[in-house]
């Protein structure tokens, strides 16, 4: 018999369905975040991994090797002893080539997760050795001379080019920019030259004087008439040359020279490119690229590296290169796995804490709605440790089935809070750990709760323990919260290792910015419950008017220290869900008005001559016409000047207004004479100064000097003037649009089709591999407990109302026979609840408003970039907020009430109703 409350009770508690499920919901708020820790950490180094992938093209994720073959070249010693009389070409083996491809291809193979390979075989050289002694590769043009070129035959090329005109086939594609040969159609013939060009007059060294310049066989030509199948967009200055061939763009001397020095690059297919390169006296180039099949994990990154070091000797054995970046990548991720540790387990140990306190809470409703049997046990002996070993085991199903929902509701949710799926194999091991600890932890607190709750059956509250609950216990998180202030690091860089090139860099918020709002807001609550509590306690010398409003003031006063925990309750995950909120969408604006204060706007478009554009952007947004000359003085100072339309130029510049506050900018320019804004300098003052115009003519201006302006250059400062004094000007930096879209791509898409000499600059690519990017990931996720833990808030209301049941049944059925009815007793829990969950929100938004403007300076990670911090109050939010509220009050209320009216009166002074 001793035995059997003990053997049971895994079973007994869903007798009691309301605290169960309680239990249940408290288990999974706990465990999700302690499941999604390891997850979030993980997939963000993948995410980092997968960035520095996309952020870079000319070394790929796998690996690049490049060598260079040609015929051997020898000289005929002569009999007098001289150096040589003549030169032997030997034609170049392409079966050697072919072989170190395959070499290297079956050393590719030991690695994981590599693509096919990418071959790209170029034959031509970038420019003359000297003025007399080179090698050259051209075509002939009309006059007879051969212009330089690059042969080039690439796996796919004609996958990666933009076609003009024409079909793939056996022969050559040519570029539109094709200086000096005449104008070439599919269907025509090219003829090649390959030649090697020694002095003639001038000598090889001044070493030997004596050294022959008649050079045999390979001092003509070797000509071969190629057909044109196509036509292609030059690779120059386009887009492709920035992805599909940047891993070339040095060896083609694209976008690196200047231009009339450039060559074009011609296109091959294989056998024609071998037939003309078997007859060159100039070597091919290979460049062979293994990319990544799909972006790895973290620990598919470190063995990818280490596969690569382990074939690195093999594959330079021959005196061929090979470039790999991964190890600076997985070190990166490692980097950033490191600057998250901190936020994301600060935050997700306060939503595990707030889980456990309900679940605290779960075991004090048990202890109330099983007090008969309780007492019973502990009249016959049974210690305040045995019962909560027995509250323990009755919750532990209960737990075991919230861990394993929140388990598996994490990994549900994971498309939502991470921001890939990809993660470490580690992760799931540190997830199901933690995991398992979070439940376990549930059942120690449910055990050691009901274990002290239950005390009351056998022994007297000590006068000492009473006088503990009026420690104010609240300013212990207070004095958190300022040393936390006072000792936290307030970096916004983490930096580990090399970090010129910025792969050892990453960003972040500083670690007060997440450990401080938290400790705030903690105790903030827990001084508001106890103010609650201490007014609740006072006598009441108006009660409430109506009989709705009396019962209401009556049930929250009677048990007000349940009441005040729920306020507490209800006002952490609101003050840090608004704080998260606003944080969040403040970082990712600031970052955005910073791009677009460094270029202008959300799209600079730049043209090389004025061009009117009419009304080609107006359905995308703002637009306003710049006329930019750069590098002019004034007053001996090096500026920025900006030609505006005084009309439209705050529209689309909407960061000026941030960086020149108060200030009316139209209103300025448009005053008398020349009237100018400038950026205040020590050197640049109010007043009139002189700006030096390209050629020799000046401008005499009216300086007003402002903080900050968008669209500098190098340093310099911006000046501001109305386009109206625009004078004639021999050259200027560009002539742009600006132009304030939600719609960059479709800004881009429109001006590239029409205006094939337009350079586009779009804000939102301004960061792009940065230490900036993917910075706000740890403040959604704060965002994302919040709202997880706003779930404790219903169940919170729910266990409060429930703990009440029976009294509030015993009530009702006697108020109903005085005449009590069922509308005014409906009204009365929703006041009830209303005040409750009404005071909880006002007292979260209240902190969650001190702690934006507490911590706004933290939201700025580059303090020296203009415009400064861009605060954004979301607006949807609060109106969300305000519904969410609503329909918690209205539906917790309803909720109870048909619980309570379902009471039968014959067993309404029994507890097992």
């Amino acid at each position: 018999m001793r035995s059997l409350p003990w053997a049971k009770a895994p079973l007994l508690l869903f007798k009691r369905p309301g605290v169960a499920i309680a239990l249940m919901v408290a288990t999974v708020v706990a465990t999700l975040p302690a499941v999604g820790t390891p997850l979030l950490i993980s997939a963000s180094q993948s995410d980092s991994i997968e960035q520095q992938l996309n952020d870079q093209c000319a070394l790929p994720g796998g690996f690049h090797a490049k060598f260079a073959r040609s015929g051997e070249s020898y000289s005929e010693g002569g009999g007098d002893g001289s150096l040589g009389t003549g030169v032997t070409i030997d034609a170049l083996d392409r079966e050697d080539v072919l072989a170190e491809i395959d070499r290297i291809e079956q050393l590719a193979d030991r690695v994981d997760g590599l693509s096919e390979v990418d071959r790209t075989l170029s034959l031509g050289a970038p420019q003359p050795w000297t003025e007399h002694h080179g090698r050259v590769a051209g075509i002939r043009g009309g006059d007879g001379g051969y212009n330089s070129v690059f042969f080039i035959h690439r796996d796919a090329a004609f996958d990666r080019i933009a076609p003009v005109e024409g079909d793939f086939g056996p022969g050559a594609w040519v570029p539109t920019e094709f200086d000096g040969v005449a104008e070439v159609n599919p269907g025509d013939s090219v003829v090649t030259g390959l030649t090697t060009k020694v002095g003639s007059e001038a000598q090889l060294w001044d070493a030997f004087p004596g050294v022959d310049t008649e050079y045999t066989p390979g001092s003509e030509p070797v000509d071969l008439e190629i057909p044109v199948t196509g036509v292609y967009e030059s690779l120059n200055g386009h887009p492709l040359m920035k992805t599909e061939w940047c891993h070339m763009e040095y060896g083609l001397n694209l976008a690196v020279t200047p231009e009339p020095e450039w060559r074009p690059t011609v296109l091959l297919d294989e056998e024609t490119f071998w037939t003309l390169a078997e007859q060159a006296e100039l070597s091919v180039q290979v460049h062979l690229r293994f990319e990544l099949d799909e972006p790895p994990s973290l620990d598919q990154a470190a063995a990818i590296s280490d596969q690569l070091a382990e074939i690195e000797p093999e594959v330079v054995s021959t005196g061929t290169t090979m470039d790999y970046e991964m190890p600076r990548f997985e070190h990166r991720a490692q980097v950033v796995g490191e600057a998250l540790l901190l936020p994301i387990g600060v935050v997700s140990g306060a939503a595990i804490l707030v889980g456990l306190c309900i679940v605290g809470a779960s075991g004090v409703l048990w202890v109330r709605r099983r007090g008969v049997e309780l007492a019973a046990l502990a009249g016959r002996g049974v210690s305040p440790g045995a019962l909560g070993l027995k509250g323990a085991l009755e919750a532990f199903p209960a737990a075991v089935l919230g861990g394993v929902a929140g388990h598996w509701l994490c990994w549900l949710s994971m498309p939502w809070w991470a921001p890939v799926d990809r993660i470490d194999a580690r992760a799931p091991v540190w997830s199901a750990v933690l995991g398992i600890g979070a439940v376990l932890a549930a059942l120690l607190v449910v055990g050691v709760v009901s274990g002290r709750a239950t005390r009351g059956f056998t022994e007297p509250v000590k006068i000492a323990r009473r006088r503990f609950g009026t420690v104010p216990w609240e300013l212990v998180p207070a004095g958190g919260a300022v040393a936390a202030w006072l000792w936290l690091d307030d970096s916004i860089t983490v930096t580990s290792g090399d970090a010129a090139d910025r792969v050892g860099q990453v960003a972040q918020l500083p670690g007060r910015a997440f450990v401080v709002p938290l400790l705030t807001a903690l105790a903030c609550a827990g001084m508001a419950a106890r103010l609650l509590r201490t007014w609740w306690g006072r006598p009441q010398r108006r009660p409430m008017r109506g009989v709705s409003g009396f019962i209401a003031s009556r049930r929250i006063r009677r048990d007000g220290w349940a009441g005040a925990v729920m306020v507490a309750a209800v006002a952490v995950p609101t003050a840090l869900a608004g704080y998260a909120v606003t944080a969040s969408s403040s970082v990712s604006e600031t970052i955005d008005a910073q791009a677009r204060s460094e270029i202008g706007s959300d799209v600079v478009v730049t043209f090389d001559e004025p061009t009117d554009i009419g009304d080609m952007l107006s359905r995308f947004g703002e637009a306003t016409s710049v006329v930019r000359v750069d590098t002019l003085t004034m007053d001996r100072i090096k500026v920025s000047t900006l030609f505006v339309d005084v009309d439209s130029f705050e529209r689309a510049a909407d960061t000026v207004k941030l960086m020149a506050p108060g200030v009316d900018i139209a209103g300025v320019l448009s005053g008398d004479g020349v009237p100018a804004l400038a950026i205040g300098t020590p050197e640049v003052v109010d007043g009139a100064a002189t700006v030096n115009l390209p050629g020799p003519a000046t401008m005499d201006i009216d300086v007003t000097t402002v903080p900050d302006l968008p669209g500098g250059r190098a340093g310099n400062p911006v000046v501001l003037i109305s386009n109206e004094h625009l004078p004639e000007l021999p050259w200027s930096s560009g002539y742009q649009w600006w132009v304030r879209t939600d719609d960059s791509a479709g800004v881009r898409d429109a001006v590239e089709s029409r205006f094939e000499d337009a350079t586009v600059a779009v804000s939102a690519e301004r960061y792009d591999g940065t230490p900036k990017q993917s910075l706000t990931a740890s403040m959604e996720y704060l965002l994302w407990v919040s709202l997880l833990t706003a779930v404790v808030v219903v169940v919170g209301i729910l266990l409060r109302l429930e703990s009440r049941a029976p009294a509030n049944r015993r009530a009702y059925v006697v108020m109903r026979r005085m005449g009590l009815r069922s509308v005014t007793h409906r009204l009365a829990l929703l006041r009830e609840v209303g005040v409750l969950l009404g005071a909880g929100v006002a007292v979260g938004v209240v902190v969650s408003a001190v702690l934006v403007v507490t911590m706004a300076t933290d939201f700025d990670i580059d303090p020296a970039s203009g415009p400064g911090v861009v605060v954004t109050v979301p607006s949807l939010a609060v109106v969300w907020l305000t519904i969410a509220t609503l329909a918690t009050v209205c539906g917790a209320a309803l909720f109870v009430h048909a619980r309570i009216a379902a009471a039968k009166p014959s067993l309404v002074l029994r507890d097992t109703a």
